[in-house]
């Protein structure tokens, strides 16, 4: 019974310090803005003109990170297909990803 005291007391100091861990993430985006092509740093236009080669961006956003450095994400169109980059302000990539829906045309 003696150990039911220090496990909740364990458990109790775990819950507080996990918000202080997410907090602390230095991935954590704090805001997000829209951009445009020719407001981006050399090597991020260089790397996202690289990457969306036949194809267009969609959209562009600066992501804002709590450990003070900018990062930004593009939406890329190729083929009808809809993938997503983000790309740190040296223009090295960070990820890719994919979408959950494929955009539908319209035909007009």
């Amino acid at each position: 019974m003696k150990l039911r005291p220090m496990f909740l007391a364990v458990a109790a100091c775990s819950a507080l310090a996990a918000p202080a861990a997410v907090a602390n993430d230095p991935s954590t985006v704090v805001e997000r803005a829209s951009a445009s092509m020719n407001e981006l740093p050399r090597p991020v236009r260089e790397t996202l003109e690289e990457e969306a080669e036949g194809g267009t961006i969609a959209e562009l956003q600066r992501e804002f990170r709590e450990d003070h450095t900018v990062t930004y994400d593009a939406e890329i169109v190729r083929d009808g297909k809809v993938s997503y980059v983000n790309v740190s302000s040296d223009g090295k990539i960070i990820g890719h990803s994919k979408p959950l829906h494929t955009p539908k045309r319209t035909n007009k």
